[in-house]
Protein backbone atom coordinates (compact mmCIF):
# COMPACT_ATOMS: atom_id res chain seq x y z
CA UNK A 1 0.00 0.00 0.00
CA UNK A 2 2.89 2.50 0.95
CA UNK A 3 4.48 2.06 -2.64
CA UNK A 4 1.17 3.55 -3.89
CA UNK A 5 0.05 5.80 -1.57
CA UNK A 6 3.62 7.43 -1.83
CA UNK A 7 2.71 8.35 -5.81
CA UNK A 8 0.33 10.98 -5.18
CA UNK A 9 0.69 14.54 -5.62
CA UNK A 10 0.07 16.87 -2.75
CA UNK A 11 -1.38 20.32 -3.19
CA UNK A 12 0.11 23.30 -1.41
CA UNK A 13 -2.43 23.10 1.24
CA UNK A 14 -3.84 19.82 1.18
CA UNK A 15 -1.65 16.35 1.52
CA UNK A 16 -3.41 13.97 -0.72
CA UNK A 17 -2.55 10.65 0.75
CA UNK A 18 -6.23 9.73 1.36
CA UNK A 19 -7.08 9.44 -2.42
CA UNK A 20 -6.58 5.36 -2.91
CA UNK A 21 -9.73 5.53 -0.07
CA UNK A 22 -11.85 8.20 -1.99
CA UNK A 23 -15.11 7.32 -2.39
CA UNK A 24 -15.76 10.33 -4.22
CA UNK A 25 -18.30 11.54 -1.90
CA UNK A 26 -16.71 14.41 -0.05
CA UNK A 27 -16.56 17.74 -1.86
CA UNK A 28 -14.65 20.06 0.40
CA UNK A 29 -11.69 21.77 -0.46
CA UNK A 30 -8.85 19.50 -0.27
CA UNK A 31 -11.34 16.53 -1.78
CA UNK A 32 -11.58 18.72 -5.07
CA UNK A 33 -7.64 19.99 -4.89
CA UNK A 34 -6.43 16.29 -5.03
CA UNK A 35 -8.72 14.97 -7.14
CA UNK A 36 -7.68 18.17 -9.63
CA UNK A 37 -3.61 17.26 -9.26
CA UNK A 38 -4.52 13.58 -9.40
CA UNK A 39 -6.94 12.78 -12.22
CA UNK A 40 -6.33 9.54 -12.42
CA UNK A 41 -7.47 8.79 -8.77
CA UNK A 42 -10.50 6.77 -8.05
CA UNK A 43 -12.57 9.76 -8.76
CA UNK A 44 -10.84 11.22 -11.70
CA UNK A 45 -10.12 14.89 -11.84
CA UNK A 46 -13.50 15.74 -10.08
CA UNK A 47 -14.31 17.99 -12.90
CA UNK A 48 -14.96 16.12 -15.86
CA UNK A 49 -17.75 17.32 -17.85
CA UNK A 50 -20.17 13.74 -18.28
CA UNK A 51 -21.18 12.74 -21.43
CA UNK A 52 -25.24 12.40 -21.01
CA UNK A 53 -26.93 9.11 -23.02
CA UNK A 54 -30.63 8.95 -24.34
CA UNK A 55 -32.79 10.23 -21.48
CA UNK A 56 -30.07 10.07 -19.01
CA UNK A 57 -28.51 12.70 -17.56
CA UNK A 58 -24.97 11.91 -16.20
CA UNK A 59 -23.55 14.86 -14.17
CA UNK A 60 -24.36 12.79 -11.34
CA UNK A 61 -20.93 10.63 -12.40
CA UNK A 62 -18.44 12.30 -10.31
CA UNK A 63 -19.71 11.59 -7.03
CA UNK A 64 -21.07 7.84 -8.39
CA UNK A 65 -20.78 4.84 -5.30
CA UNK A 66 -21.06 2.06 -7.92
CA UNK A 67 -23.89 0.88 -5.87
CA UNK A 68 -26.61 1.74 -8.07
CA UNK A 69 -27.46 -0.51 -11.26
CA UNK A 70 -30.80 0.84 -13.08
CA UNK A 71 -31.00 1.74 -16.04
CA UNK A 72 -29.35 5.00 -16.24
CA UNK A 73 -26.62 3.96 -14.23
CA UNK A 74 -25.42 1.00 -16.84
CA UNK A 75 -25.94 3.64 -19.58
CA UNK A 76 -24.09 6.46 -18.10
CA UNK A 77 -20.95 4.71 -16.80
CA UNK A 78 -20.89 3.06 -20.26
CA UNK A 79 -20.83 6.43 -21.81
CA UNK A 80 -18.22 7.14 -19.20
CA UNK A 81 -15.79 4.75 -18.72
CA UNK A 82 -13.31 7.45 -16.93
CA UNK A 83 -16.04 7.85 -14.61
CA UNK A 84 -15.27 5.91 -10.55
CA UNK A 85 -16.77 3.29 -11.57
CA UNK A 86 -15.17 2.31 -14.68
CA UNK A 87 -17.79 1.07 -17.31
CA UNK A 88 -19.63 -1.00 -15.02
CA UNK A 89 -21.29 -1.29 -11.53
CA UNK A 90 -20.91 -2.60 -8.66
CA UNK A 91 -17.37 -3.37 -7.78
CA UNK A 92 -15.81 -2.99 -11.19
CA UNK A 93 -14.30 0.26 -11.00
CA UNK A 94 -10.92 0.45 -12.89
CA UNK A 95 -7.69 0.21 -11.79
CA UNK A 96 -4.36 1.38 -12.91
CA UNK A 97 -1.17 -0.20 -12.21
CA UNK A 98 1.18 1.62 -14.42
CA UNK A 99 0.12 5.18 -12.79
CA UNK A 100 1.27 4.75 -9.62
CA UNK A 101 4.54 3.55 -10.82
CA UNK A 102 5.68 5.85 -13.09
CA UNK A 103 9.16 6.51 -13.14
CA UNK A 104 10.69 3.22 -11.25
CA UNK A 105 13.07 1.20 -13.03
CA UNK A 106 14.10 -2.13 -13.07
CA UNK A 107 12.90 -4.73 -10.27
CA UNK A 108 11.70 -1.62 -8.52
CA UNK A 109 8.63 -1.64 -10.73
CA UNK A 110 7.94 -5.12 -10.79
CA UNK A 111 7.71 -4.79 -7.19
CA UNK A 112 5.95 -1.27 -7.37
CA UNK A 113 3.46 -3.14 -9.94
CA UNK A 114 2.64 -5.97 -7.69
CA UNK A 115 1.83 -4.20 -4.69
CA UNK A 116 -0.13 -2.16 -6.85
CA UNK A 117 -2.14 -5.15 -7.69
CA UNK A 118 -2.88 -6.32 -4.68
CA UNK A 119 -3.44 -2.82 -3.35
CA UNK A 120 -5.99 -2.68 -6.23
CA UNK A 121 -8.10 -5.90 -5.00
CA UNK A 122 -8.19 -4.49 -1.34
CA UNK A 123 -9.57 -1.53 -2.77
CA UNK A 124 -12.46 -3.03 -4.61
CA UNK A 125 -13.44 -5.45 -1.84
CA UNK A 126 -13.55 -2.55 0.29
CA UNK A 127 -14.85 -0.04 -1.63
CA UNK A 128 -17.35 2.16 0.00
CA UNK A 129 -16.11 1.54 3.98
CA UNK A 130 -14.60 4.31 5.89
CA UNK A 131 -12.20 4.77 8.99
CA UNK A 132 -12.29 1.64 10.88
CA UNK A 133 -14.31 -0.38 8.81
CA UNK A 134 -11.62 0.08 5.85
CA UNK A 135 -8.80 -1.37 8.35
CA UNK A 136 -10.34 -4.02 9.30
CA UNK A 137 -11.74 -4.92 5.61
CA UNK A 138 -8.05 -4.61 4.15
CA UNK A 139 -7.28 -7.03 7.21
CA UNK A 140 -9.71 -9.77 6.28
CA UNK A 141 -9.16 -9.23 2.65
CA UNK A 142 -5.51 -9.49 2.73
CA UNK A 143 -4.97 -13.21 2.49
CA UNK A 144 -7.51 -13.42 -0.55
CA UNK A 145 -5.93 -10.58 -2.51
CA UNK A 146 -2.43 -12.11 -1.66
CA UNK A 147 -3.68 -15.09 -2.86
CA UNK A 148 -1.04 -16.33 -5.93
CA UNK A 149 0.25 -12.36 -6.14
CA UNK A 150 4.04 -12.08 -6.26
CA UNK A 151 6.48 -11.93 -3.38
CA UNK A 152 7.88 -8.42 -4.15
CA UNK A 153 3.86 -7.03 -3.49
CA UNK A 154 4.67 -5.41 -0.24
CA UNK A 155 1.24 -6.37 1.18
CA UNK A 156 2.00 -9.73 1.09
CA UNK A 157 5.58 -10.24 2.75
CA UNK A 158 5.57 -13.27 4.38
Amino acid sequence: EEAVNLTWTNTWDCDCGWLSSDGCQSQDHCAQACRAANPWGPCGSGTSTWTNTGDCDCSWLGSDSCQSQDHCAQSCRAANPSGPCGAGGAGTQQCDVETPCRGCGGVACTGCRETAKVQCCLDKACYGCSGWQCESCRQDNTATCCMGAHPMATQCAR
